[in-house]
């Protein structure tokens, strides 16, 4: 599986070497030695090293007036999750709460990292990797919940009336197990699958260097699944869909060197499709959706 990330990232680079061009910034009006002198999102400033480079303006060439500003881009997330599912998620033994179907884990500290290249047209490459893990103790048995989340995606950035927007499309491998129980046993669900990930990435200066930040994630997901509530079931040709939202406030400050270091902090809710029935004569098993959802807080440099 590791080999399909490989040769599609190897793919997307190759794409977007080719030269392909993002629309929205044009060449005219701008002079490299005294800058724009225009209205950017972020206020009013020449291009040349002031809030004016940040790929939202009405008639600048950034990489004209700013010098390239093609290379690595990256940053660390650390998520603050909380498990929750449809069955419930909060149970606790020693309390007496046994009529959920997971223990409660309450929210959990892991990262997310990426990092890419972006060109000077706005097109970009990057991967992301994110784990999130939990393990309680639930009516004598560690109940573990694993998320594992690999992406490579293909990025473009454009200006939208003033609103720094990033499109995302790539590809997603994913891998989710749980074990939770009806009636005090062991009943694990595993997931594993590839797919198609879209979604956007949105950004709007509100005050000096601080902006509001979103964005909304899409996959789906196809592979197999296996639920062993009773015997050993493996369902062939299954999928899940992933469904990600974000919304929070960041703070931003252009460098010298043609991108921006960033810190933002966002309210982060994901939601895993994990709903599976299996029909036994006396004794139907499901399991319904599950979610993290939480906190998540950023440090980044982009261009």
């Amino acid at each position: 599986m590791k080999a399909i990330f490989s040769t599609a990232a190897a793919l997307l680079l190759l794409a977007s070497a080719a030269g392909l061009r993002a629309e929205g910034i044009s060449t005219g009006g701008c002079d490299a030695g005294n800058g724009c002198d225009i209205s950017y999102s972020s206020g009013l400033s020449d291009c040349c090293g002031g809030s004016g480079c940040d790929g939202c303006s009405d008639c600048c060439d950034i990489s004209a007036c700013c010098g390239s500003r093609a290379g690595i881009v990256g940053g660390v997330d650390l998520t603050l999750f909380k498990f929750y599912a449809r069955q419930g998620a909060g149970g606790d033994s020693n309390a007496g709460n046994v009529d959920d179907y997971f223990p409660e884990y309450g929210y959990l500290g892991h990262g997310r990292y990426w990092i890419g290249y972006e060109l000077d047209s706005g097109w970009g490459i990057r991967g992301r990797m994110f784990r999130w893990q939990g393990t309680e103790s639930y009516l004598g048995i560690d109940r573990e919940q694993e998320f594992e989340i690999y992406d490579i995606e293909s990025t473009v950035d454009m200006c939208v009336m003033g609103w720094d927007l990033t499109g995302i499309g790539g590809i997603r491998w994913g891998s989710i197990e749980l074990n939770g129980t009806d009636f005090g046993g062991i009943d694990p669900y595993r997931f594993e699958g590839v797919g198609m990930t879209v979604g956007v990435d949105f950004r709007r200066g509100v005050w000096g260097n601080l902006a509001v930040v979103g964005g909304v994630r899409y996959s789906v997901l196809y592979g197999e699944t296996e639920f062993t509530p009773v015997s050993n079931s493996v369902l062939d040709n299954t999928f899940m869909d992933i469904t990600e939202v974000r919304l929070g406030v960041e703070w931003s400050r252009e460098t010298r060197l043609g991108g921006r270091v960033f810190a933002s902090a966002v309210w982060e809710q994901q939601v895993y499709g994990t709903e599976t029935y299996l029909p036994f004569a006396i004794d139907p098993e499901t399991l319904g959706d599950v979610s993290l959802a939480g906190p998540v807080f950023s440090v980044g440099f982009d261009r």
